[in-house]
């Protein structure tokens, strides 16, 4: 560990530094917060679960999203629903391993960039609604995208869980409704949910497909993955978000954020291969598992799941694919 670690939290112009010379906890301050005890893990874990890394210039650990530093400490790690910023707050740390806090004032360029993201993940969110409404309450949707659910077995608690939808056959049926309600056309574009044609034309990426969100973690729509359904169409059967400020997808997992508590629970994970397994199993009542999307397991999403268990079962198709997935994978 690094002799000085420092956790910073954001809010709109400023964040909180909390500094601290690699403490050695005694016994009563274990027993009292327990979530110490690796605190070497817990410093990995923040950096996994914000998007955060050691600044040199900072002397320490930025923490670049707020709501997910919440999120971790007050659904995992909270003590009497505080966060770890409020503990360390209480006084009792503080005097008794000589922690500090103090208030650091954001630059410009990380302003914009929270701003940004914070966009994104808005945008994302009435992406999410618009397909979702569109799936259950038009004609197009209901007889196009949900006759395909209901084809593959899946019901409407499972479709709701998950957030599915349907991206209308209409070219900007989305970019429309976005412009319409107000949003920018550039988080439309940086999140990769359209595209820039002829003329400056904007056109939806996902049209006429049904779509499976990608939740974070902490769940926020961070992508989507979408599959045509027109058959003899000389393009991908599936088609996923681009990488982007806010989705990376070595990081994430499908299923995550609806499996999580599961996993923990049952002491294992399963990871199947795509989409529709992860939503089989829920429908079967197992819901401990995820799908890596078809691409082998990298170190971010295993340290996804180690944050939950150590132990991975891993459920691929027994041909020949599905093997050399399985091996790739391990």
């Amino acid at each position: 560990m690094k002799v000085r670690q420092d956790f910073v939290t954001n809010s709109s112009s400023s964040s909180f530094v909390i500094a601290f010379k690699d403490p050695k906890f005694d016994e009563d301050t274990l027993k009292k917060y327990p979530f110490l005890k690796d605190f070497g893990k817990l410093i990995e874990e923040v950096l996994l679960v914000t998007g955060g890394y050691y600044s040199e210039t900072d002397r320490g650990t930025i923490v670049k999203s707020k709501e997910s530093y919440d999120e971790l400490f007050l659904t995992k790690y909270g003590w009497h629903g505080s966060t770890l910023e409020e503990i360390l707050k209480d006084g009792y740390l503080a005097k008794k391993y000589n922690i500090e806090i103090h208030e650091k004032e954001l630059t410009d360029e990380e302003k914009q960039k929270r701003s940004d993201r914070e966009s994104m993940f808005i945008i994302n969110a009435f992406a999410q609604n618009f397909f979702s409404k569109s799936l259950l309450e038009t004609e197009e949707g209901r007889t196009v995208g949900l006759a395909y659910f209901r084809e593959r077995g899946f019901n409407e608690d499972i479709i709701r869980k998950f957030g599915l939808g349907y991206s209308p056959e209409k070219r900007d049926a989305l970019a429309q409704e976005a412009k319409k309600q107000g949003y920018k056309t550039d988080y439309l574009l940086k999140t990769g949910l359209c595209r820039e044609g002829q003329n400056n034309r904007i056109y939806d990426l996902f049209a006429g497909r049904v779509m499976f969100p990608v939740y974070s973690v902490s769940g926020k729509v961070v992508a989507f993955g979408g599959r045509i359904l027109k058959s003899g169409v000389k393009i991908s059967k599936y088609f996923n978000s681009p990488e982007s400020d806010i989705y990376h997808k070595s990081n994430e997992l499908y299923g995550i954020f609806q499996a999580k508590r599961a996993i923990e629970k049952e002491k294992c994970c399963y990871l199947v291969e795509g989409y529709t397994d992860v939503l089989s199993m829920h429908q079967s009542g197992i819901e401990n598992v995820v799908a890596s999307s078809g691409t082998a397991l990298t170190p971010g999403q295993i340290r996804l799941i180690h944050r939950f268990t150590e132990n991975i079962t891993v459920l691929y198709d027994g041909d020949a694919p599905g093997i050399k997935a399985s091996l790739r994978g391990i």
